[in-house]
């Protein structure tokens, strides 16, 4: 009878034990969207004999996310990135990567093309991220900063 009872106790709380334990490990999902000002840190370009230009450009940023809880909200960001502009100066395409360091100090790196962007990867949080999303002009200036709007769900 004495080991009927002892193994009710061992069984009750081992499931017990699981029920308390913290998800380790376990996926997060992540709704963001945001916007970025981007300062030009360097650039160069060149000019093709049909008018169309080469440029290509390295910027810091600061991510201003809607919901001041994400995880990206103010992370510090550093982009590289190419425009390719045709000979009417309207940007034909637009490429690069970047990463970025949030308030814990995981980083995640990431690439984008024409509206578009998703992760490579990263650190802590980011190391198996998956997702994307999408990304808006505002402001471009003639000295180079600019300013976007951002979308993006990605499992965490």
């Amino acid at each position: 009878m004495k080991s009927f009872f002892s193994s009710r106790i061992l069984v009750t709380l081992a499931i017990g034990g699981l029920l308390v334990i913290p998800n380790i490990g376990l996926a997060k999902d992540v709704v963001g969207s945001g916007t970025v000002t981007y300062i030009q840190t360097s650039s160069s370009s060149d000019t093709l004999t049909d008018g169309t230009t080469i440029e290509h450009f390295t910027s810091a940023a600061v991510i201003l996310c809607d919901d001041a809880e994400n995880s990206l909200h103010l992370a510090q960001q550093d982009v590289a990135g190419t425009n390719i502009i045709d000979a009417k100066g309207e940007v034909v395409t637009s490429t690069g990567h970047g990463s970025a360091v949030d308030r814990d100090g995981d980083i995640m790196v990431f690439w984008w093309k024409d509206g578009e962007w998703g992760f490579f990867g990263g650190t802590g949080k980011y190391a198996k991220v998956k997702g994307g999303g999408t990304s808006t002009t505002l402001l471009i200036t003639a000295d180079g900063r600019q300013v976007i709007t951002w979308e993006g769900k990605w499992t965490e």
